[in-house]
């Protein structure tokens, strides 16, 4: 008798010769059948041992392909809230964008007439009234209430035309 040792378990492998010298087979036949079937059986057994190694090694590969599906499905489903929420934001901002700020556009003005002036007005130092107006004191006054109106006509146009003043 021989014995084999796999890596889980003994096996006892009965030879040609002991079959033959023990007198339970004596066909040639048999004998061969009994020895094949013995080695088929080894064979299975080691093909199943390695197999089944085979398989535990997939079993462990797949499991860490599915940990490392998971934080990837972890880690989309995170960026996936952020840009929803970056999305929200920004859907925000351009609601508000949108939302028109009305404001009071004051009192009618009409279009004034004459003649417009945008030149530089110097300070009226005014003076002091005298107890009798001479035609000189008038018409210093009058040519500053005209430069003035002239001024104050420009502004009413450039306001009436940036929508300041309605007209």
């Amino acid at each position: 008798m021989v014995r084999l040792r796999t890596q889980e378990d003994d096996y006892t492998f009965i030879s040609e010769r002991t079959l033959t010298g023990s007198g339970f087979a004596t066909s040639p036949e048999l004998i061969s059948g009994i020895v094949d079937l013995q080695r088929r059986t080894i064979d299975q057994t080691s093909d199943s041992a390695e197999i089944g190694a085979a398989a535990e090694a997939a079993q462990g590969a797949a499991d860490a392909a599915q940990g490392a599906a998971s934080g990837a499905q972890t880690s989309a489903d995170t960026a996936q809230a952020r840009a929803d929420a970056a999305y929200n934001r920004a859907d925000a901002a351009y609601a508000l964008a949108d939302t028109k700020v009305t404001q009071d556009a004051g009192p009618s003005f009409a279009a004034p007439s004459g003649a417009l002036s945008r030149s530089a007005l110097p300070s009226y130092a005014g003076g002091t009234a005298a107890a009798t107006y001479t035609q000189a004191d008038m018409q210093a006054a009058i040519d500053q209430i005209a430069a003035l109106s002239s001024r104050l006509a420009a502004v009413i146009v450039d306001l009436r035309g940036n929508g300041a003043l309605t007209g």
